[in-house]
């Protein structure tokens, strides 16, 4: 049975406000480092940060194989709660993605003054559907020239982004030339993951 994930934050503040309030505090700053072009080489000098934290996503994955994948709509109301309830930022409902796909709204849109993040919601990854993620971040950037696209999905798709193969080179590929993010979501836990945590795993290589 679906669990209403919108509560996520809610439920965070309620059980450990001052843990919560960091992690708020934490993402904050990363995005302030994203829209000022420097989280890259922040990521750059501090190489133990990505390799710690690809360690705890790792360890939480492997926890993660008894259940079913969230549906869509728990994952967008999850992601939602993130930006509006844990980060203050505007929601920007209902905004259609334009000509490329006139029927078509992203699924949450983020807005804080001038910056806007726009999330598209994949459950399940495929080579088709980051291929028409592709087309939204082009449409997006046309729109708001200062904004970042991520792509939400389970983390029960974590192997599938980081193991070798056609997904992961079509999603680090967007990292590099496009800015595409990505956050995972798990049971009340999810990880954000700018394009700049991407680029610097391939200096990894």
């Amino acid at each position: 049975m679906d669990i209403d994930f919108y509560s996520l934050c809610v439920f965070f503040l309620i059980m450990d406000y001052e843990i919560w309030e960091e992690i708020g505090k934490e993402i904050g700053e990363i995005l302030d480092l994203m829209f000022a072009g420097k989280l890259l080489e922040t990521l750059t000098l501090k190489k133990e940060i990505v390799e710690e934290h690809m360690k705890n996503i790792t360890n939480y994955f492997s926890t993660q194989s008894k259940r079913n994948h969230f549906s869509h709509s728990i994952l967008q109301r999850t992601i939602r709660a993130i930006f509006f309830d844990l980060l203050g930022w505007d929601p920007g409902f209902e905004i259609p993605s334009g000509k490329l796909h006139p029927s078509h709204r992203y699924d949450v849109v983020a807005q804080k003054g001038s910056r806007t993040i726009v999330v598209e919601i994949k459950p399940k990854i495929t080579a088709k559907n980051l291929d028409q993620v592709l087309g939204y971040i082009s449409e997006v950037k046309r729109r708001f020239p200062e904004s970042r696209v991520f792509l939400g999905t389970d983390l029960l798709n974590f192997d599938l982004v980081f193991r070798p193969g056609e997904i992961r080179d079509i999603i680090f590929d967007m990292a590099k030339k496009n800015g595409l993010g990505v956050i995972f979501v798990a049971k009340f836990m999810f990880w954000f993951l700018p394009a700049e945590f991407f680029m610097v795993l391939e200096q990894f290589k």
